[in-house]
């Protein structure tokens, strides 16, 4: 289209030069004129009117040509700006991709966390309410033990002698790892949550009255009332074991499924 608009513009200016330079070649105007038969004035006009036309033509054209240079230096400049355009959008999307990669990698290591904390949670709440049972059901079988030690000292009391051995105290390890951190399990279930509170209560009172028992059994070994204290003293413990051990029993019975639905509720979120 370029080359087409300059041939066109360079014949018309050739046209225009072959003119002028005839019509100044000739003497006399009216004579050349007369010698191409064109004498009368609506001759004279009729060129003068096709030769504006001409001018016309070649000012359009050379108005085209400028035209044409400006649409093309638009042109290449909207190729420029396109271009900076796609570069650019090209850069927001490596950059949105990189960030979706990273959204990615994040999301799965916040996955691998949860599941690394969900496992932990499960192991450590199945080892609590382990430790737990297993205390109850050992503090169970050191009453039946301290029990019959009592009995036995009963007996020797109204001999006026008491046992050598001093009666064990019941362990609580597992209600202080249960004040720190209580299963889910067993916070959630109210019966087994005042099970367990009331018979640690009573484990600990137990304790008590066994430390008692023991300091006054050692520092009073000279008392005329002796017998009758230690009488007092073993028959109250008798009491507190019996009431105890059936409380002792039905909590572990309790516990016992509510900790194995809870390990196995946790394996099936965590598969």
């Amino acid at each position: 289209m370029r080359t087409t608009l300059w041939i066109t513009a360079t014949i018309l200016l050739a046209a225009v030069a072959i003119l002028v330079f005839y019509l100044l070649k000739s003497k006399n105007t009216f004579s050349l004129l007369s010698s191409l038969g064109i004498a009368d004035l609506t001759a004279v006009i009729s060129l003068a009117l096709n030769a504006a036309l001409f001018v016309l033509t070649i000012l359009s054209l050379a108005i085209a040509i400028a035209a044409f240079k400006a649409s093309e230096k638009s042109g290449v400049e909207q190729l420029e700006t396109l271009t900076r355009s796609r570069e650019a959008l090209q850069t927001t999307a490596d950059t949105l991709k990189n960030s979706a990669k990273d959204f990615r990698d994040s999301a799965e290591a916040a996955k691998g966390q949860y599941t690394f904390l969900l496992a932990e949670k499960v192991e450590r709440e199945k080892t609590v309410a382990s430790a737990l049972i297993r205390e109850l059901s050992t503090n169970e079988g050191s009453i039946g033990h301290n029990n019959t030690a009592l009995a036995l000292e009963l007996e020797a009391l109204k001999k006026n002698s008491t046992l050598v051995a001093p009666i064990n105290t019941l362990e609580t390890s597992a209600w202080e790892l249960l004040r720190l951190y209580l299963p889910h399990e067993i916070g959630t279930n109210p019966k087994a949550l005042a099970g367990v509170t009331d018979a640690y209560n009573r484990i600990l009172y137990v304790n008590e009255v066994i430390r008692s028992r023991e300091e006054y059994r050692l520092n009073n070994q000279a008392m005329d009332n002796l017998s009758s204290r230690m009488t007092k003293y073993d028959q109250t413990l008798l009491d507190l074991n019996n009431e105890l051990v059936p409380r002792l029993k039905e909590l572990v019975s309790l516990l016992s499924p509510l900790s194995n639905a809870g390990t196995q509720q946790s394996a099936i979120k965590n598969p």
